[in-house]
């Protein structure tokens, strides 16, 4: 060693010597600690403690939390089409609107042809329904015309036994069928006697005693014929008997005599003929006309029968009819009401007060779908086809897509269902009014009650995790949100990126601003995690790894004798820190770029710039991790296979 570096270095000696004289060892300490060589291109910071906020970056479109979509609801007017109408004049996207002002008008010209042939249909059908109900009364009244002339017979014919065997007047009438039966066989038996029986069985003082029937008219007739004709013979014997004598004493002739014998024999004759007709009528003819009187009166009763039984019938043939007409009218009148409801359809109204936006469906958004219809004049629509959407501006949400990488991470609302509108409708059935129970099995109502009260069918249980938007319509504000959703299924991706895997997330807007609107881009961040309190932080372009081993995480930490690699293990980490769980003292200094050290080494190197790997915290993962895929590429981050963002780090998982 030369003289003059020998004189420098107890130079500096003498000097450090009286500076600890003087008090001052704090300088010299840090003279010491100066490390022998220094280089001009090496970056170096001190590590502090500092707190570390894990967050997802991600770009959206603004949208409404509330919108109220106006569909078609217009049917297709003949059977297979695929379009119902067309569009003959529709409000500018974007324009401002009232509640139930006209935003479209819709082709109904077919619709009113039909209107005009539906409602002669309907008229012929009201004209046959009238006419099939006044049949029914006719029917009716006929069938009642029927009975009462069947009755009557039933009626005349038992009158005509009663008056013949003699019986009280309304004998039959006062007994039931089966009883009047039973009589008819007892009369029928022994009609001879049965009206001497039956006269004897009432009180002696009844008048009735004195009625007598057509039979026994007859009998009493031809027994005084009987008697008048057996009174003739015996006085026409007394007085043969006289004449003879007479002729005998001279008195009288022999012509005499002759002439009344044969007065006696015709008297005798005459009483044969009498006792014959008595016989014939009580051995015969009482039988004869009890019977036919009897089969009269079943044959009434038959009759009676039938004519219930086709009284019934026609009834039910002409009431069948009717309701068939009325079926058919009923019909007919509800497809003209609906085609007129079509007609009404067909001017479409804002159902609230907001702005006009053109409903755009996902498939379109991609380039994808067969359908994809366009809301423009003169463009065909289906039915059930999503028009436009009238948002509610003062509630807004950010529609954006996140990772499958970390979107295990996010945390949405936690909303409950209260079941409010099924205990309305349960409500209602339980009402004794028709009208109540009615309502409350129409969906068109039960639909209306949900979108009215939306509010009250869910109880919020705890809000998602926060999260800071800024608009770039309105770059110098940043608004507070939270994440309201994040879907369950992974939404469709374009073709450039067919492996990707990204969920649907609405982030809800906390704050009103005027002049927000739906379609503006936003940028999203979202705090997913962060350390309660500050943790040592390292830059994360100083970490990097070496000879492959993509687990093992180092830096180069600055020592008295130079730049030192030292094996680190991280923590949580973002696109700008990671958390040092082992390896490093706050207050140490670490290379912010190691890839100069490691080139003039020769050594091959992972630096912050290309190594690919994240941990389950979706940053720099602890020594023994495994690797993953998929993550997001970050300013300043490291790249990977995922979609870029702004604050996370890649993987491959």
């Amino acid at each position: 060693m030369s003289r003059p570096l020998k004189k420098s270095r107890k130079l500096k000696y003498l000097l450090i010597a009286c500076a600890g004289l003087l008090g001052v060892g704090v300088a010299a300490n840090q003279l010491l600690s100066t490390p022998t060589t220094s280089r001009a291109d090496i970056l170096t910071q001190t590590i502090k403690l500092e707190p570390i906020d894990l967050t997802v970056v991600e770009r959206g479109n603004l949208e409404s939390v509330e919108n109220k979509e106006v569909v078609c609801h217009v049917k297709a007017t003949t059977k297979g089409a695929t379009a119902s109408t067309t569009i003959k004049w529709v409000i500018d996207d974007g324009t401002e609107v009232k509640a139930n002002e006209l935003i479209a008008l819709l082709d109904s010209s077919a619709l009113e042809d039909q209107y005009i042939a539906q409602k002669i249909v309907v008229d012929t059908a009201l004209a046959n329904f009238t006419t099939a109900s006044e049949n029914v009364k006719i029917v009716v009244s006929q069938n009642k015309s029927d009975q009462e002339t069947a009755l009557n017979t039933i009626q005349l014919a038992q009158i005509d036994l009663e008056t013949y065997i003699g019986l009280p007047k309304e004998t039959f009438k006062k007994l039931s069928r089966d009883k009047a039966e039973e009589l008819l066989q007892e009369i029928e038996t022994n009609p001879t006697t049965f009206s001497t029986k039956y006269m004897q069985t009432l009180s002696p003082g009844n008048p009735l005693l004195s009625l007598k029937g057509t039979y026994q008219q007859l009998l009493d007739d031809v027994n005084g014929r009987v008697d008048l004709a057996e009174s003739d013979v015996e006085s026409w014997k007394d007085r043969a008997a006289y004449s003879s004598r007479m002729a005998l004493k001279g008195y009288i002739s022999a012509s005499q005599v002759s002439s009344d014998e044969s007065r006696l024999s015709s008297s005798i004759e005459s009483l044969k003929k009498v006792r014959t007709e008595k016989g014939i009528l009580v051995n015969y003819t009482v039988h004869r006309s009890v019977k036919d009187y009897r089969n009269k009166i079943k044959e009434a009763w038959s009759a009676y029968d039938r004519t219930l039984i086709q009284a019934n019938a026609k009834e039910i043939q002409a009431t069948t009819e009717r309701e068939t007409k009325r079926s058919v009218y009923e019909q007919e009148r509800k497809r003209l009401e609906e085609i007129e409801n079509q007609i009404q359809m067909c001017k479409i109204v804002s159902p609230q007060e907001g702005m006009v936006v053109y409903f755009v469906p996902e498939q379109l958004r991609f380039g994808q779908g067969s359908n994809q219809s366009m809301i423009a004049q003169g463009e065909p629509v289906r039915e059930g086809q999503k028009l436009m959407r009238i948002p509610n501006l003062r509630k807004m949400q950010v529609n954006t897509k996140i990772h499958e990488a970390m979107v295990s991470k996010l945390r949405a609302d936690d909303r409950r269902p209260t079941g409010f509108v099924g205990s309305l409708q349960a409500s209602l059935l339980l009402n004794l009014d028709p009208f109540s129970r009615l309502v409350s099995q129409n969906d068109s109502v039960i639909d209306n009650l949900r979108n009215k009260f939306a509010n009250r069918e869910t109880k919020l249980i705890s809000r998602g995790q926060s999260a800071s938007i800024r608009i770039d319509s309105f770059p110098d504000k940043l608004l507070k949100g939270h994440v309201r959703t994040v879907a369950t299924v992974a939404s469709q991706q374009d073709f450039f990126a067919a492996d990707v895997k990204v969920y649907q997330t609405m982030i809800g807007v906390d704050e009103e601003i005027k002049g927000l609107k739906p379609g503006m881009s936003a940028e999203v961040t979202i705090h997913i995690e962060n350390t309660t309190t500050p943790v040592r932080a390292i830059p994360i372009q100083a970490i990097f790894s070496t000879d492959g081993d993509l687990k093992t995480r180092k830096c180069f930490v600055m020592t008295p004798t130079g730049p030192q690699e030292r094996e680190i293990v991280i923590g949580l980490s973002n696109d700008r820190l990671a958390e040092v769980k082992e390896g490093l003292d706050e207050g140490d200094t670490v290379v912010l770029n190691p890839s100069v050290l490691l080139k003039s080494k020769g050594k091959s190197a992972k630096t912050a710039d290309s190594i690919d790997s994240a941990d389950s915290k979706g940053g720099w993962g602890e020594k023994g991790k495994t690797k993953g895929k998929g993550g997001f590429k970050g300013k300043g981050g490291m790249p990977g296979g995922g979609m870029p963002g702004k604050g996370a780090f890649p993987g491959k998982s």
